[in-house]
């Protein structure tokens, strides 16, 4: 990671080419714009060495002709002591020109140290800016995906929806069945039960003709022995009879109960339990009672 820093010596001069052939000034800064890396400050010295080993080199002290001839007067007529104050006094206005450009090269290079601190600022700034930037970015992203699962949730909920609608539907066409099936075995257990009534009528009558028949061979037992045996072995087999009947009853009668109480499971929810019709009594039970 740290080569991938490294900027070489012609990167830097060729991008001061550059900045300078845009007519832009070269900073480190600036150089850095181009480069892409590198510290902006050993930038800015690389091409400051460029600049100055380009620099051509101090011009020889030449006198101008009227000195040069006063100096050669002078020097006829004076000692070496006269060419040598000439020359320290040339050579003190040169360093006087030579301090003027130091102190307008310094200004220069303080506002370009300013320019640098100020591009410095900026580029933090613009790196800052492009951070938020990109923290925007994904938070936008987790934002779509988040919208992204919600419309997913929603669609799974709208269907299950649907599909328990359906169902409702389905489970009232099976109770409005249900309710018809139940009325269909109500109205069967009823009729049923009427025609076991009339059979128990029936049934106690000819018991109760039996008996009227047995009362009166009784009473004229002495008389009609032989017709007594017969209305004996006539009552019994009326007994059978009536027994038979029972039996039947019974069974009319748990067939019903059982009808009954599955009417009152599947219409628990329709309303109360309608009392079921009156049982009628057999004979030996009346009597029993």
């Amino acid at each position: 990671m740290a080569n991938e820093q490294v900027v070489t010596e012609a990167e830097v001069l060729a991008a001061g080419q550059t900045l300078m052939g845009r007519g832009k000034a070269v900073t480190g800064h600036t150089l850095r714009q181009i480069t892409k890396r590198g510290d902006p400050k050993r930038l800015a010295s690389i091409w400051k060495g460029h600049i100055d080993a380009q620099a051509p080199p101090p011009p020889v002290v030449t006198l101008p002709p009227q000195i040069d001839e006063l100096l050669a007067t002078e020097r006829e007529r004076a000692s070496m002591g006269v060419e040598a104050t000439f020359l320290s006094l040339w050579s003190a206005a040169d360093r006087i020109g030579d301090e003027r450009v130091k102190v307008a090269t310094a200004a220069i290079q303080e506002r370009l140290d300013v320019q640098d601190i100020e591009m410095t600022a900026a580029t933090e700034n613009l790196m800052l800016a492009e951070h938020e930037r990109d923290e925007a970015v994904a938070q936008v992203k987790v934002s779509t995906e988040m919208v992204q699962e919600l419309e997913k949730r929603l669609a799974a909920e709208v269907a299950r929806r649907e599909r328990l609608q359906e169902e409702l539907q389905a489970s009232e066409v099976r109770s409005a069945a249900a309710g018809e099936e139940a009325s269909n075995t109500r109205t069967k257990a009823r009729e049923d039960w009427t025609r076991l009534q009339e059979t128990i009528n029936a049934a106690t009558s000819r018991a109760a003709s039996a008996e009227g028949r047995f009362e009166m061979a009784r009473d004229s037992l002495a008389e009609m022995t032989d017709r007594l045996a017969a209305v004996e072995r006539e009552a019994r087999l009326a007994s059978v009879g009536q027994a038979a009947l029972e039996g039947e009853l019974k069974a009319a009668l748990d067939r019903a109960t059982a009808a009954e109480e599955r009417l009152e499971r599947r219409t628990t929810a329709k309303g109360p339990r309608q009392a079921p019709p009156k049982r009628v009594r057999a004979p030996r039970e009346a009597a029993a009672g």
